[in-house]
């Protein structure tokens, strides 16, 4: 018989197996105490039997523990295949219980995984690591994480290290590759609770980086601070010019409030091309293309071309200048705007 119950520890659940002569015709009852050992061995559980020992018209409870090799009481030691040989014989009836270990509760909470980027912001698709042979180490985000903690991967522990970086980021760095293909990884508190299941990938060989997203490129550039909502210096956006520039990873949106209106831009990366492309349109019905440099020392420029509604075509240059105080020098076609943070 195989069941799940509270065992009173934290009030968490523990795996059981009853070994009786009914359980033993069915093959699963051995593998899952064999699957119990092997956490315990591996220090994932403290592996505990209750049981009886039947004499005849004489029973008597008793209490084991797995050190690893045997089943050990206060009156001895057994074997597995000495109390399997003892229940097929009638003489022994036991459960055996997975327990966690004494460092659970308030003081140790569970380990927690999850890629990177603030707890928060886990939603929609995520990146998971990857790992091959010449890099066998992977950058995650986890809290609740010792350094000692062990490396579990697909329920198996592995010899590895870990390391504690800055803002609830960790590494870890395996001993040896698992085989490629998709796999789980664990952390366990010594003596104490698993994490959470957390997906990593294996290869043969090193994968192409990833392209930045345009979250990325605005951050690494250092153009986070003209993100926000600007007014011109002369009329304070009343008259002359306002412009929000926001950004969510990979898209940003662009509001320029005119006197005749507000034009809306979309600024997004091409995945075919890797460049940073721009589409906006303005009141009066004209487009206007191009794509973005951050790559510029002195501020993003946007070059293309505006096509009004009438089909007059031509091109436009855009270039964000920060200034000292907080202040930004907006250049569009041939006029110099300065502007200040609203």
């Amino acid at each position: 018989m195989v069941e799940e119950h509270s065992t009173g520890y934290s009030g968490a659940f523990a795996r059981q197996a009853t070994l009786n002569q009914a359980s033993l015709a069915k093959p699963i009852t051995l593998d899952i105490v064999n699957a119990l050992e092997q956490s315990a061995r591996e220090e994932a559980i403290i592996l505990a039997v209750s049981g009886v020992m039947i004499d005849g018209n004489y029973a008597q409870a008793i209490s084991l523990r797995f050190d690893g090799q045997e089943y050990v009481s206060s009156i001895g030691s057994r074997t597995q295949e000495e109390l399997v040989a003892l229940t097929r014989e009638g003489k022994f009836i036991g459960t055996f219980t997975g327990h966690h270990g004494v460092n659970t509760g308030f003081d140790h909470p569970q380990p927690a995984l999850w890629t990177l980027s603030p707890i928060h912001e886990q939603s929609g698709p995520q990146e998971f690591p990857n790992i091959h042979s010449e890099q066998l180490s992977m950058t995650l985000s986890g809290r609740h994480v010792d350094v000692d903690a062990h490396i579990i991967v697909n329920g198996r522990r592995m010899d590895g290290t870990i390391k504690l970086l800055e803002e609830e980021m960790i590494s870890v760095e395996l001993a040896e590759r698992p085989a490629a293909g998709m796999h789980l990884l664990q952390l366990q508190t010594p003596g104490g609770l698993i994490s959470n299941d957390f997906i990593f990938h294996v290869t043969e060989t090193p994968q192409p980086a990833p392209r930045p997203t345009l979250g990325e490129i605005v951050k690494d550039g250092g153009w986070n601070k003209l993100l926000g909502d600007w007014v011109d210096v002369g009329t304070r956006g009343e008259f002359r010019l306002s412009l929000n520039w926001k950004i969510k990873n990979q898209l940003t949106k662009k509001y320029f409030t005119q006197q005749a209106g507000a034009t809306i831009a979309s600024i997004n990366i091409d995945p075919s091309s890797g460049e940073i492309v721009h589409f906006g349109i303005n009141p009066l019905g004209a487009s206007i293309t191009g794509t973005w440099n951050f790559a510029i020392k002195e501020g993003p420029r946007f070059d293309g071309k505006f096509l009004s509604a009438e089909g007059a075509e031509g091109e436009l240059s855009i270039q964000m200048v920060p200034q000292e105080n907080d202040a930004l020098l907006f250049k569009i076609a041939q006029s110099n705007i300065s502007m200040i943070r609203k």
